[in-house]
């Protein structure tokens, strides 16, 4: 067995250097900053409509973050965030989320920027829409029997009541229209 051994040994050495020189060889893809990837999205429901105050949050995701020295959100409405990437190469995938509320409605084109090591740079625009925020204030409560129409007439803009509406369960609109639990009506 020590015969086995001495041949091993020097064999084994071999074989480890040869690994090592692979993985520091400039054709190593995973030393290569052109193989660097980035992807990002909104992560907003399907069909939902975002509103201001609401928080938007960006999905990140980047392949070979080591090889990345910064990657930056631009909101697009002057907030910036600096997300902080790990330098392990033993990390090859990296995911995170950013958050973020805007204050208006507006379209706001958010601008994903990742720079490389070797100074070349990976870029992705999202575009995210936001509406205005759905009026707060004191509900009107309607009582069953009423018609929850006109009630909706009564309230809009042109009118100063209050632009809720709080039906109680119950029928409304000579029994065709039935509400269970609460709701509220927002008049726009």
């Amino acid at each position: 067995m020590g015969n086995a051994l001495r041949f091993l040994v020097p064999a084994l050495s071999a074989v480890f250097a040869a690994v090592l020189a692979t993985c520091d060889s400039p054709d190593n893809p995973y030393w290569d900053p052109a193989n660097v990837t980035l992807s990002s999205s909104t992560l907003v429901p399907q069909d939902s409509v975002v509103r201001a105050g609401d928080t938007v949050r960006i999905a990140l995701a980047v392949h070979l973050p080591y090889l990345v020295s910064s990657l930056t959100v631009a909101m697009g409405d002057s907030a910036v965030y600096a997300v902080t990437l790990p330098t392990s190469s033993s990390v090859v995938d990296f995911a995170d989320t950013v958050e973020h509320v805007f204050a208006s409605p507006d379209t706001y084109d958010i601008v994903v920027t990742a720079v490389r090591d070797d100074g070349g740079s990976l870029t992705q625009a999202l575009r995210v829409t936001i509406g205005r925020r759905l009026p707060g204030g004191p509900c009107a409560p309607l009582a069953p029997g009423v018609s929850l129409n006109q009630a909706i007439r009564d309230a809009s803009p042109a009118v100063l009541r209050p632009r809720i509406l709080c039906p109680e369960p119950g029928l409304y609109e000579q029994g065709t229209l039935r509400v269970f639990g609460v709701v509220k009506v927002a008049v726009e």
